[in-house]
């Protein structure tokens, strides 16, 4: 019997200076912020009412002080003395003592290397370092030291500590797989650890769910699943040289990544060059091309096409203002979707603006446009989404008659464009890949203890896609054949059927979602996103 549907639902969190640290976007399902410790909207932060203060203590309060504080001091050097004569604190940690007090090291990832260790993982280390977790702190010391058995022990307790994190439940599987008689399989997955911690965790969701299914059925003849993580931070200067070294990894025959469409494409040249898969399972980018190269989501031609079909077909619009990035592979290549298809019905009027201009004023652009267009078309890469959402709020503040229709792209699907977004995005319209009303949708969300995205749903399947290759022997070589072969049922993945294109295009249709008033959206949004096709 299934449990009860949670009714825990993410919130975006990047921390309000200089109360709450600031920290990359990520999203929350608790009632506090994994990195900063803000509290979800609505709540408040309580804290303990401070008496009216004395300028100078009372004698007996004196006494009283100095009493306590000798006694508190007296412990604690007790205690300190018991556990250095016990031997249970060090003045270091080494891998030959997985119970050791573990301190994680504080790396700047953006400055690392692209090759180096520090951005490779199968359970050695923890690339989520924001994420606090002693247990995994100690597991990654016994996996680094091959002691499997107590890393898989350890990973257990940290995963009960925060079922949320997917991290340590890949490497709880890894363990597995090291214990296994069998070698395991090998992927590594490419994941923005540092740019964009909440696409990284929602990612790795749902890779973890495919590779615990695959596992826990006992692999493929025996053999189980190993995930190695590498973190690329969405940096199209780094992807190469972290894919050239997955490339001479000859154990790992498949890669799924990266994830925006500039790292990928910047990558995929590596991997041809190693005869190695590599599947995305976000980077819509329409210029992305290689015989090597799959697509695990539907590609920007496919969900732009829709969304300008909507736009001149159902709501028969005639004049469209366009934001995007030039810049940007996935904001360029959505947006020249989108305008081939519009003017090809029969548009009459299009208008590319540039919002990633140093001069782009949001304000005075959006007035401009008022009374002369029919609607606002988005396309913002991840890092502009927020402006994407002033641009919606610019167009909220304007007279009831000259308020343009609001649509976009995949990137403003997000509980932040709820949360933040308030009034001025209802209404708006969004060309998506997947929507989380499948089986597999609530399963997740039973496992993760909330609602899981689009990211999570596609990296489950670029998982599903990669495993239906292997048996036997498998190569880079035969794997990139089977692939090709690949037909999965809608029941056997995330919501839709799988299948690729001769290009290695996914073959489905896109889903059109209108940001509605209702419950079950971002705690306060008053929001939700609802199914339009």
């Amino acid at each position: 019997m299934r449990t009860a549907q949670p009714t825990t639902t993410t919130w975006e969190c990047t921390g309000k200076p200089p109360q709450w640290k600031a920290h990359p976007p990520v999203d929350n399902y608790g009632d506090t912020c994994v990195i900063c410790g803000q509290p979800r909207p609505g709540l408040k932060a309580t804290k303990r009412p401070r008496p009216a203060a004395s300028p100078y203590p009372r004698g007996w309060q004196l006494l009283a002080a100095t009493l306590l504080l000798g006694s508190v001091l007296g412990f604690a050097g007790w205690i300190v003395w018991q556990n250095w004569r016990s031997g249970n604190w060090q003045t270091s940690t080494t891998v030959d003592d997985p119970t050791a007090q573990v301190t994680t090291r504080t790396l700047d990832a953006s400055q690392l290397p692209a090759d180096s260790p520090d951005r490779f993982s199968s359970g050695e280390r923890r690339l989520l370092r924001y994420q606090s977790n002693r247990d995994g702190d100690r597991a990654a010391v016994a996996f680094a030291a091959g002691d499997y058995a107590q890393a898989k022990q350890l990973f257990e307790n940290a995963i009960q500590g925060d079922r949320r994190d997917p991290e340590v439940q890949l490497y709880r599987n890894n363990a597995i797989a090291r214990l296994s008689k069998e070698p395991a399989y090998k992927l590594a997955v490419v994941v923005p650890v540092d740019a964009a911690a909440s696409s990284a965790e929602e990612i790795l969701r749902g890779i973890a769910d495919a590779q615990a299914g695959f596992n826990e059925a006992n692999g493929s003849n025996g053999r189980l699943l190993e995930i190695i993580i590498a973190n690329d931070g969405n940096d199209p200067k780094i992807s190469p040289g972290v894919a050239r070294k997955i490339g001479q990894d000859p154990t790992i025959l498949g890669v799924i990544g990266h994830n925006a469409s500039a790292a990928t494409e910047a990558a995929v040249p590596e991997y041809e060059k190693a005869g190695i898969p590599v599947m995305t399972a976000t980077s819509g980018g329409t210029t992305i091309a290689s015989r090597v190269f799959f697509r695990a989501v539907l590609s920007n031609q496919i969900t732009g096409t829709l969304l300008a079909e909507h736009a001149k077909n159902t709501l028969k619009l005639e004049r469209i203002a366009i934001f995007f990035n030039p810049n940007d592979v996935y904001s360029r290549s959505v947006q020249e979707a989108f305008v081939d298809r519009f003017e090809a019905l029969g548009g009459r009027f299009v208008k590319a603006i540039d919002m990633s201009s140093p001069d782009f004023q949001i304000d005075k652009q959006v007035k401009q446009l008022a009374g002369k267009f029919d609607a606002i078309a988005m396309f913002p890469n991840t890092d502009l989404v927020t402006v994407g959402l002033s641009i919606a709020s610019a167009n909220n503040q304007l007279p009831g008659n000259q308020k343009m229709q609001v649509m976009g792209g995949t990137t403003l699907y997000t509980p932040r464009t709820l949360s933040s977004g308030g009034n001025a995005v209802e209404g708006l319209i969004l060309s998506i890949p997947w929507f989380a009303q499948t089986p597999y949708a609530y399963e997740a969300s039973v496992r993760w203890g909330g609602q899981v995205s689009w990211r999570t749903a596609m990296g489950y399947d670029a998982t599903l896609a990669f495993l239906n290759t292997l048996s036997g022997t498998p190569t880079r070589s035969n794997i990139l054949q089977n692939l090709r072969a690949v037909r999965l049922p809608a029941d056997r993945t995330s919501g839709d059927s799988l299948q690729f294109s001769p290009s290695g295009e996914r073959l489905g249709q896109p889903i059109l979602v209108q940001v509605v008033k209702g419950g079950g959206g971002p705690v306060g949004s008053g929001l939700v996103f609802k199914a339009l096709n």
